[in-house]
């Protein structure tokens, strides 16, 4: 679309300018010239719809919100749960979420990764005992600068730490394969209902979000909102932002990140997703997290001299 292609050279535009900053900060005579500090492009972003792959580019469906806490902890509830809803005809009929619809969409929402890469996950991308789901490199979204790039780190696979519940829902997607020689745990199904060797498309799963948002009242939102919820949540619980930035998989800023480090910070990653855990957890139960109290003291025990 024009859309896309004018954001796409919008973002050519700023990495232009953002290397030609850098190229003056590096030269010490060039950066007193021209008075030059800092680089004023280098937490610009123009938008991640240049780093879209082919199917996304095709379907140009984009997050617009995050659920609040209420609507988290009902949606959980919701997808699980069976609802009544009213059909074309004025018949009542009691409906339930697949599982296999459930567990992508609230494994979006836990794990805070693209919907599509949910999708696209195999049995062997998810190690249960080791606690960590392996997106491989052909899945990432990498900047195409990166993927042309030497660096190690643009070419490897991200691994994604995983925390109890995260595990239990991989646990009960590896469950539910009837065909052992079909690697895809969300695999698509043609009319007949039968089981194909490929994938499920994210936009069959977009469109029967709009269909349950309209059917069950719940107010509306994309598949792809669960991620922007996921860093939206962990920021309200102050998780730390570059560490939610690494394991979401986005390019940090900065020459540093871009061109020399290659560490993979998996550890403060299964740190940070283990606390978000916790807190889900304690979301969904409708529970306050015992690590966040801390010494808090109610007003009114405090007043009662408890």
């Amino acid at each position: 679309s024009y859309e896309a292609r004018g954001l796409r050279m919008a973002q050519a535009a700023l990495e232009h300018l953002r290397a030609a900053f850098n190229m003056a900060l590096d030269d010490a005579a060039q950066a007193k010239a021209f008075g030059i500090t800092s680089n004023p492009f280098a937490r610009v972003r123009v938008s991640e719809a240049p780093d879209h792959d082919a199917d996304e580019d095709a379907d140009n469906e984009r997050g617009t919100r995050a659920l609040s806490e209420k609507e988290i902890a009902k949606l959980w509830q919701d997808l699980h749960a069976k609802t009544t809803v009213t059909a074309g005809n004025g018949a009542q009929l009691t409906v339930q979420v697949d599982a296999r619809t459930r567990l992508a969409l609230l494994l979006g929402l836990s794990t805070g990764q693209r919907i599509e890469q949910v999708l696209k996950t195999r049995v062997q991308d998810v190690d249960l005992k080791g606690r960590v789901w392996t997106i491989p490199t052909a899945h990432r979204k990498v900047r195409r600068t990166l993927r042309a790039s030497k660096r190690a780190a643009a070419k490897l696979p991200h691994r994604v730490p995983l925390h109890d519940l995260a595990v239990s829902l991989w646990t009960e997607a590896i469950g539910l394969r009837t065909n052992t020689e079909n690697p895809w745990l969300f695999p698509n199904t043609n009319k007949q209902g039968v089981e194909q060797v490929t994938y499920r498309d994210h936009r069959t799963l977009s469109k029967f979000v709009s269909r349950w948002c309209e059917r069950t009242k719940f107010a509306s939102f994309t598949p792809r909102d669960l991620r922007r919820t996921w860093t939206t949540q962990a920021g309200r619980w102050r998780l730390d932002y570059e560490v939610r930035e690494r394991i979401m998989d986005h390019a940090l800023p900065g020459i540093g990140a871009k061109v020399y480090d290659e560490a993979d910070y998996f550890e403060p990653m299964a740190e940070l997703m283990e606390a978000f855990g916790r807190r889900l957890a304690a979301l969904i139960a409708g529970k306050q997290d015992d690590s966040e109290r801390g010494n808090v003291v109610p007003i009114a025990r405090r007043a009662g001299g408890a």
